[in-house]
């Protein structure tokens, strides 16, 4: 049936997504630096950041880990969307929210 498929493209999308976000926040060009800084975060939390989406990435990439990584990155998506709402940027809180949706069809590819 073709829907079995969507939910493990949902897993490849969402781990791409992670992997790439996680090398952009541990690389951490100066906008990013600077907009943590200017948002009142401690020194180096843009690479915890990277890290936890980092380990998001491999634990959806991992069958016998998936539910923790549907888990940590609903988490990491939940305060990241809080966060962006916070400062006003809501363009930028879609994009999460539609990867937050996302793991809605992600979550059936556990087994």
């Amino acid at each position: 049936m073709w829907t079995s498929g969507i939910p493990h493209l949902m897993v490849a999308v969402l781990v791409t997504i992670f992997a790439i976000a996680a090398m952009v926040d541990i690389g951490a060009a100066r906008y990013l630096r600077e907009r943590f800084r200017n948002w009142g975060y401690p020194r180096q939390f843009y690479q915890v950041i990277g890290v936890l989406q980092l380990f998001a990435a491999l634990f959806l990439a991992l069958v016998q880990l998936r539910v923790w990584g549907i888990m940590l990155a609903g988490f990491i998506l939940f305060w990241g969307i809080v966060i962006l709402l916070h400062h006003r940027r809501w363009s930028w809180a879609v994009a999460g929210m539609l990867m937050m949706t996302a793991l809605v069809p992600a979550s059936l590819a556990i087994y």
